[in-house]
């Protein structure tokens, strides 16, 4: 079997999915500026992966669709004999739907590309991912919730956060930690129409930024965070602490 790269680059690298874009790069990069080997993989998105890993002298990214099996296991067959400090499933869709008329359609893409996914490189990386190393899934706080119109994607994400804890005590006895990070309104390329009202909701008043991401993922495979697995880190700038009404109410008496 032909890997992806060369035998003589041996470190112990870090596998990001999703990595060309949005959190995901921003997670590389700071990966990269801490000095690690990172191994990016992108779906479409080809042109801006290339000049990453160029700019960052890392290794060539990896095409891979991760909702279909076939791609999953070209990425892992490829990665065969190369060690990993860490995993982290980053890719993610997001489709609208209406309850009315539910498309199955897209709650199964949900599943494969956060979860199924997820799962199965775990599962199969596994022996790849050396003593001491990590597991992050980055979830969402949508996970926490009901979805209107994000049905697929909030369940999804919460089966994406219930993985994360049996693998954290499945893989606990090699020392191999598992934990989540849940972002809430992130200001990315997925943003919405409604960012100015999410930031004058959340208590530090503005949106979060990718790079707020990429600091927890940093601290999550670092030693400083050798104690920590199984967990969900929740970074939505105190958003979901927030009662709306009580809030309008509270300005409301102030007038």
């Amino acid at each position: 079997m032909t890997t992806i790269f060369e035998q003589d680059t041996m470190s112990p690298a870090i596998l990001v999915t999703g990595a060309s874009r949005g959190i995901g790069e921003a997670v590389y990069r700071r990966l990269a500026r801490d000095g690690h080997p990172v191994i990016g993989t992108y779906h479409t998105s080809s042109i801006p992966a290339a000049r990453l890993a160029e700019e960052l002298e890392q290794e060539p990214f990896v095409q891979v669709d991760l909702a279909d099996e076939a791609s999953v296991g070209a990425l892992m067959d490829g990665l065969r004999g190369r060690p990993l400090k860490a995993l982290i499933n980053n890719a993610g869709v997001i489709e609208f739907e209406t309850f009315g008329k539910f498309d199955l359609g897209i709650w199964q893409r949900s599943f494969a590309v956060h979860c199924d996914a997820a799962l199965k490189l775990a599962l199969g990386l596994q022996e790849a991912i050396q003593d001491g190393g990590s597991i992050i899934n980055i979830t969402s706080t949508d996970a926490f919730l009901g979805g209107f119109d994000t049905l697929s994607y909030a369940a999804s994400k919460s089966a994406l956060d219930s993985l994360t804890k049996s693998l954290a005590i499945n893989l606990g006895p090699r020392n191999i930690r598992a934990n989540a990070i849940a972002p809430g309104w992130i200001d990315t390329d997925m943003g919405t129409r409604f960012a100015e009202y999410v930031a004058g909701m959340t208590p530090l008043h503005r949106l979060g930024r990718p790079d707020d991401i990429a600091g927890i993922a940093s601290f999550l495979i670092s030693d400083d965070a050798a104690f920590v697995t199984g967990q969900t880190i929740v970074a939505d700038g105190g958003y979901y602490l927030v009662d709306p009404v009580m809030k309008w109410e509270a300005a409301d008496n102030e007038t």
